[in-house]
């Protein structure tokens, strides 16, 4: 893994958007006073790829990266694998209960995507790099406090690390996938016993026993071929014999039944006499459809009955409406004179009124104050003094009541005569409506009399009416008898007919089914002289017909003896050969064995062929068990991993110990005590003295542990199998500082050398270190937040 380009956004101390292009370098420093931020860049180079911290102890925490008063935080790392590029991307957001990391992406250069939350990127990365979380700050990024991790780690762990970066793990999987192949093989060897046995009856004496049985089925079949032709033939000249005899006696029979239908003697009489009587009833329908037509003519000559009766019905009403207007002009007139009367008493009465009226003005003006104090009410104010009322003045007579009672007596005589006058006149009016309807019904019933007979006329009109009905009615009733009668005599006629239609019919259906034996040529002019010459041949037909029968039945029983007799000995071949025929004819019986036979002989000879082929199988499964079983035995982890591993760490030991001797100017090697398999040193300074790594100086286990990280980055690229982790950079993040300038320049070195070989990160706050490598970023801090520069020497 080579990264290229990190970007970040609100982690830690780079507040503001922060670009670090690594580009092309192969060996430059992170410098910077301390607590500028130059571990972050690690930190943030880990969380995009693991979404972890490395300086943290609890992975889960996150929420302190995010910049203070920021609410996310964004790290973009673009990295290398190999010729491939990736893209890792990460989000922390601040939560209420502290932070959360779920949007994250991994994407290959070309945009398909590898992972698109955090599980799945954290998983994706692991399977590109071939690298935990523990295992890539154990030997790619050496965060500080961690940087003696590998040097102290327990074997155990030791192990599981050099197994992982090695890849050793797959020579596990090919110990499985082999004692699998093993497993396989076993289980397949003992599937082929058990189809051996299965086949044990597949035999050479089976297959020939089978092949044998098939020649002498093919051998009865040939014969039974052969034969069935004539068998067939003698079934059906059988069966045409037994056809000729069903039909000679089934004509015997056909002429036996020949017989004219009953009453064929009588048929010609009583046609004749219906004939007769049909002429007789037409003559008389004619000469009753002549009575008809001279009476409905004299009918006709006459007015209509309904017309004239309607005539009489307007005359008579004529002479009502000139009754009821006289006695209508009558009482018209005497309405007229009522009317007058009541106007005359309305008008006396109402002078009399308007006088009687006068009459009480003047009595009410002549005692007008008595009046006056007929009206007065008590606290109430006086009409003439404006003064309340204190007391009622006695009531004397009135003067005016005479005159009062006059004019009340006058109205009411008033009204009445009005009264007299209003109905006088809706009387008159009335009277005079009536007269002018009955003028108009007149007037109406004048002119349709007008358009009909004189009343005179009517009564002779409809007496010869009366008259001529009659006459009609006898005359239509003596057609119909005349018409009833004809129709009853064609229906006799053609009964009749139908009965001649029917017998000739009859004796067409019985020459026809007698077509086949000649009956004799008709005329056709005689019904019964043709049923009696068909009778009389019938007759002579049937003794020959019989004897027919008879001859042909016998041949049939011949030719059946002579089938069944040849039939008879194929069914004992068959018989001899074990072949049932079961009521089938021996050729369809023995075809049936004969495919049979074919089949098992089909059978065997497969199951040979099969038997010798698992054999085969057997013998190679067998071979493949044992060599499987022997490389699963070898690459068990008691065998070739440990070798391997051991191999792997006394390369590793070298090669620490040769740098570490560099490091520490010959004071130290590396080694590994063989009892706890625990890392010691050997002090050359004190006789070669072997004591454990823990007992170094903080100093001296810097030196120690970075010989052995640049030892691991050296040596796993040459330990490891294909396909394991390449450790294509390596980041430093500890205690340059503790070192003196001797030592310093001799660790310089040896990291530039390293260099050379893959990219090579330092962190370090130390400027005489900084400045010797060719590259180096700057880390400065503000108060806008950290910023980083790039600075080429």
């Amino acid at each position: 893994m080579r990264p290229t380009r990190l970007e970040l956004e609100g982690f830690t101390a780079f507040r503001a958007p922060t670009t670090v292009a690594f580009g092309e370098a192969e060996l430059f420093a992170l410098s910077g006073p301390t607590g500028a931020g130059k571990s972050s860049l690690i930190d943030a180079l880990t969380f995009a790829l693991y979404g972890a911290i490395p300086r943290y102890d609890d992975r889960r925490l996150v929420a302190p990266v995010i910049s203070q008063g920021a609410v996310e935080a964004r790290v973009r790392l673009d990295f290398e694998l190999g010729e491939a590029s990736y893209t890792a991307v990460r989000v922390v957001r601040a939560t209420k209960a502290g932070a959360t990391t779920k949007e994250a992406r991994l994407e290959r250069a070309d945009g398909t995507l590898l992972g698109g939350d955090a599980d799945a990127v954290t998983a994706g990365v692991e399977r590109l790099l071939g690298l935990s979380f523990d295992h890539f700050t154990t030997c790619v990024v050496l965060p500080q406090g961690d940087f003696a991790r590998l040097l102290h780690a327990k074997p155990r762990d030791r192990q599981g690390l050099l197994v992982r970066l090695l890849e050793l793990g797959l020579y596990e999987r090919v110990a499985v996938s082999a004692r699998q192949r093993a497993a396989e093989a076993a289980n397949r060897t003992e599937l082929i016993d058990e189809q051996l046995a299965r086949l044990a009856f597949a035999t050479s004496e089976a297959l020939g026993g089978a092949e044998r049985r098939q020649r002498q089925l093919e051998e009865l079949k040939q014969r039974c071929e052969e034969a069935q032709p004539r068998l067939d033939e003698l079934a059906r000249d059988a069966e045409t014999a037994g056809d000729e005899a069903r039909l000679a006696e089934e004509r015997a029979l056909l002429v036996a039944a020949v017989a004219a239908p009953a009453g064929l003697d009588q048929l010609g009489p009583e046609a004749a006499a219906a004939n007769r009587r049909r002429t007789a009833a037409r003559a008389a329908e004619q000469e009753a459809l002549a009575a008809v037509e001279s009476a409905e003519d004299a009918l006709a000559a006459l007015p209509a009955r309904a017309a004239l009766e309607a005539s009489a019905r307007d005359h008579a009403e004529a002479q009502d409406l000139q009754a009821r207007l006289a006695k209508g002009a009558q009482l018209l007139a005497e309405a007229h004179e009522a009317a007058s009367a009541a106007r005359t008493r309305l008008d006396e009465a109402r002078a009399h009124r308007a006088s009687a009226q006068r009459a009480l003005e003047e009595a009410r003006w002549a005692h007008r104050a008595h009046d006056l104090a007929g009206r007065l009410v008590l606290g109430e104010n006086c009409p003439v003094c404006r003064q309340p009322v204190s007391t009622l003045p006695d009531a004397a007579p009135s003067e005016t009541g005479q005159a009062d009672e006059n004019a009340a007596a006058s109205e009411r005589i008033v009204t009445k005569a009005e009264r007299e006058l209003t109905e006088a006149t809706l009387r008159r009016t009335r009277y005079e409506e009536q007269r002018d309807a009955l003028r108009t019904q007149a007037e109406t019933l004048a002119a349709r009399l007008a358009e009909g007979p004189p009343a005179t006329e009517l009564d002779p009109l409809l007496a010869a009416l009366d008259a001529a009905e009659p006459r009609v009615a006898a005359a239509r009733a003596a057609r119909s008898q005349a018409v009833g009668e004809r129709q009853s005599a064609d229906r006799q006629v053609d009964a009749l007919g139908e009965r001649e239609q029917q017998a000739r019919r009859e004796f067409d259906a019985t020459r026809d089914h007698l077509a086949a034996l000649g009956p004799p040529a008709l005329d056709r002019t005689s019904l019964t002289e043709d049923w009696q010459a068909l009778l009389a041949w019938a007759r002579t037909q049937e003794p020959a017909l019989r004897a027919a029968a008879t001859a042909a039945g016998e041949r049939r029983q011949r030719l059946q003896a002579a089938r069944r007799e040849l039939a008879d000995k194929l069914q004992e071949a068959c018989r001899e050969v074990g072949v049932d025929a079961d009521g089938r004819t021996p050729r369809d019986a023995v075809a049936d064995a004969a495919y049979r036979a074919d089949a098992e002989r089909s059978r065997i000879a497969d199951a040979v062929a099969e038997a010798v082929r698992l054999g085969t199988e057997r013998t190679r499964q067998a071979e493949r068990q044992t060599v499987a079983a022997q490389l699963g035995q070898h690459l068990s982890a008691r065998n070739f991993e440990k070798w391997v591993l051991d191999e792997a760490l006394l390369r590793l030991t070298s090669g620490a110990t040769d740098i570490l001797h560099e490091l520490s100017g010959g004071a130290y090697s590396l080694s590994v005590e063989p009892r706890s398999s625990n890392f010691a040193v050997i002090d050359h300074r004190n006789a070669d003295a072997l004591r454990s790594a823990r007992t170094l100086s903080g100093g001296e286990t810097f030196l120690a542990s970075l010989a052995l990280a640049l030892a691991l980055a050296d040596e796993v690229a040459l330990l490891a199998s294909g396909g394991a982790a390449r450790l294509d950079a390596i980041f430093l993040d500890e205690g340059f500082g503790a070192l003196d300038p001797a030592t310093l320049d001799v660790v310089a070195s040896a990291i530039e050398e390293l260099g050379a070989r893959r990219m090579v990160g330092v962190v370090t706050h130390v400027r005489e270190l900084a400045e010797r490598l060719p590259v180096r970023f700057e880390v400065r801090k503000g108060p806008a937040g950290a910023t980083v520069e790039r600075v080429v020497v």
